[in-house]
């Protein structure tokens, strides 16, 4: 996906929520929210990215989450919360996901696998299709971390 900073900048454009963290270079760049989540019934913060990966060429969400205090908080309790994202969407599956070094932070993030992104990026992509490609494939991938694109996104 040789037009990422620029879907990046269009999607970032139209859903102010997310913004964009400026790396070295352009495919560096890569889009983040953050949300207020409650998990075991105690408030934490979710930081969501969206990092293109070189290797498999397509999107990735990089995910993190912390206390209010800003520790990590367990991995239990990360399942938890993509279990309870799933229960909300009818699934009886939580989607992959494994911590691994955030690609551009250095850090451990979590990241939902992007095994199949590929197809489903692309799958309506045409010339003349002006859906953004990141808010196409972030109505696949984010309801995994209760992310939904507001319907206003694509009209």
């Amino acid at each position: 996906m040789q037009d990422f900073p620029e879907e990046l900048e269009d999607f970032c454009g139209i859903w102010k929520e997310w913004k964009i963290v400026k790396g070295t270079v352009p495919l560096e760049n890569y889009g983040k929210l953050l949300k207020t989540i409650e998990i075991c019934g105690e408030i934490a913060i979710l930081e969501v990215n969206i990092v293109y990966s070189l290797i498999y060429r397509v999107p990735v969400l990089w995910f993190a989450i912390s206390s209010e205090n800003g520790e990590p908080v367990e991995n239990g309790s990360v399942e938890e919360f993509l279990r309870g994202c799933a229960r909300k969407m009818g699934k009886l599956v939580v989607a992959k996901y494994s911590l691994n070094e955030h690609p551009v932070l250095g850090l451990l993030y979590y990241n939902i696998h992007p095994c199949s992104t590929n197809r489903e990026i692309f799958k309506s992509s045409s010339p003349e299709n002006s859906i953004n490609k990141i808010a196409q494939w972030l109505s696949n991938y984010g309801p995994d971390l209760g992310i939904y694109i507001p319907s206003g996104i694509f009209f």
